[in-house]
């Protein structure tokens, strides 16, 4: 079986992103391309999924926030999330919020 290999000697794969030295494959079709989860879009990112936390360091080079995980979102369905994950302990700082974002109380 023959390998078509990219100009860095690896193998290439339509719609793989490079992130860290490691490649993602695309994810299916009918799932967020960002997140590889099935949400509707004004929903946030799944904030745990690998997909999502290594498409976003291949992107901006660092780990993403909750925050970054909403960032699209409304209004609404941001308070909504923030409100959910402070009763999992979980702080989130949106932009105007003095608290770090995944900050334990």
């Amino acid at each position: 079986m023959s390998k078509t290999l990219n100009a860095e000697g690896t193998p290439a794969v339509a719609g793989a992103a490079r992130c860290s030295g490691a490649m993602l494959l695309p994810p299916k079709a009918d799932v967020c391309q960002q997140c590889a989860v099935k949400h509707p879009p004004e929903h946030p990112h799944n904030q745990q999924s690998l997909y999502w936390q290594y498409w976003f360091w291949g992107q901006h080079g660092r780990w993403p926030t909750w925050a970054d995980a909403m960032e699209h979102g409304t209004p609404d369905m941001k308070a909504f999330w923030v409100t959910e994950l402070a009763k999992h302990n979980i702080t989130v700082k949106l932009p105007n919020d003095r608290l770090t974002d995944g900050e334990r109380q």
